[in-house]
């Protein structure tokens, strides 16, 4: 199933910046990277519910001047020996060191919108922070 494949695309337009891992390498130690909600926990199962030896894949696309793209796809092992390992509570989450910068101390939650699509978000404390303020009201 295409859509299992392919977990969501979220934009952030903003210069961006715990569940611990599951690895197959016992040398490899689980890490936590983000904080992942129980309704996104219980998405990314759901996702995986049909290819359990599979992991997700949190990552960082350019997104020209308007910052960074957060990427959430499927993988199938092996997970490259560099990568950091996040052990969640029935499936693993992959980030590779050079996108791990921007996403460490990250939360993500799934929502449940009547008005827009359902989907996962990113509460990233290491994201840029625009200084312009509203202009004053008379």
């Amino acid at each position: 199933m295409f859509a299992a494949r392919l977990l969501l695309i979220l934009v952030a337009l903003a210069c961006l910046a715990g569940c611990p891992s599951q690895s197959n390498d016992p040398k490899r130690q689980s890490q936590t990277v983000v904080t992942i909600t129980p309704a996104a926990e219980s998405k990314f199962k759901e996702f995986l519910r049909d290819s359990p030896g599979d992991h997700i894949r949190l990552s960082i696309k350019d997104h020209g001047e308007n910052g960074f793209e957060y990427a959430l796809n499927l993988e199938s092992p092996p997970i490259p020996n560099d990568d950091i390992v996040q052990d969640c509570q029935g499936f693993t989450l992959a980030v590779s060191p050079r996108d791990l910068v921007y996403v460490e101390g990250s939360t993500i939650d799934w929502l449940t919108r009547l008005n827009e699509p359902d989907g996962f978000k990113f509460d990233n404390p290491n994201a840029f922070q625009s200084t312009t303020e509203p202009a004053p009201k008379d």
